[in-house]
């Protein structure tokens, strides 16, 4: 992003970038290797329902709170801190991260751009965000909300995909578009006892309540 180009290491004490920075239409955010936060815009306070005060309370446990999604909080830490140890003024780290926001009651998808920028009083540099809610990135939301959606739903059930069989997979769609048991039998030239034990096991292995479940399961893998 072309902001990168700027010189950010006077942020916070310089007026003129102070002010450039508060009034900026998206998220800006300064955070130090050890995950304290140093400068927050007021797009950021503001989205984030969090002071600058609230969060140096908090100090690097901040991202152990509700703000963060905790299933993603481990990989997450380990790259930033794979990225400061790199040291690579020019690089960028930019990720997608899902972040429910004070007064919000659901996890919202974020696209994070970030870059070292000098510190020359700490052992590491800190990292300077600029962040912006998947809602407010025009046009394109809803179609990145799902493909994000999607690819965390299809992580989080491979395991269970790939301990199925291949009879299994035949039956799943048959169950997931309707078809009663004998109809399956019919259709696969297999007895209904066969086709109620395959039944048994794909519950068992799937853990799924409702016919839904197991449809969004067949449409993200591909079995419908």
């Amino acid at each position: 992003m072309k902001l990168f180009h700027i010189d950010c290491s006077g942020i916070i004490k310089d007026s003129d970038y102070h002010q450039f920075i508060e009034s900026f239409p998206t998220g800006m955010q300064i955070n130090s290797y050890e995950g304290s936060c140093k400068f927050m815009n007021k797009f950021t306070r503001e989205y984030l329902g969090f002071s600058l005060e609230e969060l140096n309370l908090l100090g690097s446990r901040y991202i152990t709170q509700d703000i963060f999604h905790q299933g993603e909080v481990e990989q997450l830490v380990g790259a930033i801190k794979n990225f400061h140890h790199q040291n690579n003024m020019n690089e960028r780290l930019t990720f997608f991260q899902r972040i429910k926001p004070r007064k919000k009651k659901f996890y919202e998808w974020v696209y994070i751009n970030s870059k070292l920028i000098e510190t020359p009083d700490s052992i590491y540099n800190d990292r300077l965000l600029v962040t912006c809610p998947v809602s407010e990135m025009a046009g394109y939301s809803r179609q990145i909300s799902k493909v994000l959606d999607e690819n965390q739903y299809f992580k989080r059930y491979f395991k269970r995909y790939c301990c199925l069989t291949s009879r299994e997979k035949e039956i799943i769609p048959l169950v997931a578009t309707g078809f009663k048991n004998a109809e399956i039998a019919e259709a696969l030239f297999i007895s209904k006892e066969t086709v109620n034990q395959h039944r048994k096991n794909i519950n068992s292995k799937l853990e799924f309540k409702t016919y839904y479940e197991l449809i969004k399961f067949a449409e993200t893998f591909e079995l419908l």
